[in-house]
């Protein structure tokens, strides 16, 4: 029986290649076998981290009136940090999250305290709770202001750690202000974020403001891996 069109095509360009079809099948079996061969990573911990502001866009007109205690008072404008295990083991050591506010931002500080509200994603969904675990400072001089949080316990795989960080603006001039913020320690690879906001700008339309997924592989890692089930 002759061969048709497109299988004597396929012979004559493997034959320009040197190659012929049974020498194809086999390399493609070798790497299969590697590929399905290969190990899995091994599980522990790792870090995605966000930043997200509320509302949107902050506005100078807003600081006079939203400086005060938390309890009690209405809080306006905040970065809200969160830092998630997406490995598939608990963290182990201290963890620690930084947060570099953007210029013309500084931390409200009615008093001399920093209102910074942190707490373990358990804690945050439990209204007013409040936790002794999570210490926050607030460092930098006015107009270059950070926050520093750490956490010695564990941070069991797909929780994590939440900063509220209660800001006032400092300049009415309309401008875009970006947040940096990073998360390192607890056994895992470090992650940083930088999410950008507006300042004194108009007020933005009903939307989604923030969405976001990933995959992880179970060293918490981002997997990349082609064919991989990560879990």
């Amino acid at each position: 029986m002759r061969d048709s069109p497109s299988e004597g095509y396929l012979a004559f360009w493997l034959g320009r290649l040197g190659l012929s079809a049974g020498v194809i099948v086999m390399a493609g079996l070798v790497l299969l076998g590697q590929s399905s061969t290969s190990e899995a990573a091994a599980p522990g911990p790792g870090w995605a981290i966000s930043s997200l502001a509320e509302p949107t866009n902050f506005a100078f007109a807003d600081s006079g009136l939203c400086s005060g205690d938390i309890e009690g008072h209405e809080i306006c404008d905040a970065y809200t940090v969160t830092a998630l295990n997406t490995g598939n083991a608990p963290s182990t050591g201290t963890i620690k999250i930084e947060d570099e506010l953007p210029e013309g931002v500084e931390v409200d500080a009615p008093g001399g305290t920093p209102l910074i509200v942190a707490r373990t994603l358990e804690e945050s969904a439990q209204a007013g709770s409040k936790s002794k675990n999570v210490s926050c400072v607030s460092v930098g001089a006015p107009g270059e202001q950070g926050v520093e949080c750490a956490y010695a316990k564990p941070v069991p795989a797909g929780s994590g750690l939440n900063v509220e960080i209660h800001v006032l603006v400092r300049g009415a001039k309309p401008e875009t202000a970006t947040n940096s913020a990073r998360v390192e320690g607890g056994g895992a690879a470090p992650a940083a974020t930088e999410a950008p906001n507006t300042l004194n700008g108009e007020a933005p339309a009903f939307g989604v403001q923030d969405f976001g997924i990933g995959v992880y592989g179970a060293d918490g890692a981002i997997d990349t891996r082609a064919g991989d089930h990560p879990s």
